[in-house]
């Protein structure tokens, strides 16, 4: 589900990224080219033994919380990469499922949109609550980052688009910050659903990052200091033995 004119190219975390394989134009369409669902194995009793590849472009972006589950949990993955003008500029668009990535192939039995993806992943990790009411927390939170970025303005003309992204950034997407930003503040010195790190948080840094960073066109790095919590949240992420874990495995 990716959003054009959001840089998901470019968001590498304050964690640092690893040098990771770009797919070639004929191996990313091998990828996307879905065999017969006909003897799919069951996704939900899948773990270790099955096929699993996830496909999403170069950087971290919508798919880098998926990442980090499938990892937590153990589960074997390939990680496939493929440059965003390469999949924009040939038939892969076309051929991929929504015209959107990240997808996630389990023995050939394909599934898109990244939350989705990532609650599977994230059950299987223990990053998913297994309480009701935190899980609707954990799946709001969610949705309020996805919000934000799904609902970015666009504009061809770039200094349109960044007079749009002034009043954006200013109204509708500063109201959901602070929303998410009340929430980081009740988790104290904990994460969102508690004391223990769930793919809220995880969704929650990506956006702290690509905002800090400079990632996100047009809304100044400094924006995110409206939302002192939020971006406390996203330090203890970036420093939780979870994440480290994850780039010290992509470092060796």
């Amino acid at each position: 589900d990716h959003h054009p004119g959001i840089p998901d190219v470019s968001l590498a975390t304050t964690a640092g990224m690893s040098t990771n394989t770009i797919v070639p134009l004929a191996v990313a369409a091998f990828l996307l080219t879905f065999c017969s669902l006909a003897h799919a194995a069951d996704p939900e009793t899948c773990t270790k033994d099955c096929d699993i590849v996830l496909t999403y472009f170069e950087g971290a972006g919508r798919a880098e919380a998926i990442r980090i589950a499938l990892f937590t949990a153990g589960v074997p993955f390939e990680d496939k990469r493929v440059a965003y003008p390469v999949w924009s500029a040939s038939n892969l668009k076309a051929e991929t499922p929504g015209q959107a990535l990240p997808v996630l192939s389990v023995d050939g039995v394909v599934y898109t949109q990244s939350l989705a993806i990532a609650r599977w992943a994230g059950k299987k990790s223990s990053l998913y609550p297994s309480d009701d009411r935190m899980a609707m927390r954990c799946d709001e939170v969610m949705d309020i980052f996805q919000e934000i970025l799904t609902k970015t303005p666009q504009d061809p003309d770039q200094d349109k688009k960044a007079e749009l992204r002034k009043v954006y950034s200013e109204g509708p997407m500063k109201i959901k910050m602070e929303l998410a930003n009340k929430y980081a503040s009740d988790a104290g010195e904990g994460f969102i659903c508690g004391p223990g790190l769930t793919i809220a948080d995880l969704n929650a840094w990506m956006a702290v990052d690509m905002i800090q960073s400079g990632n996100f066109d047009h809304v100044p790095a400094t924006y995110i200091d409206q939302f002192p919590a939020l971006k406390a949240l996203g330090g203890r992420v970036a420093e939780s033995e979870v994440v480290k874990s994850y780039y010290a495995s992509k470092a060796k």
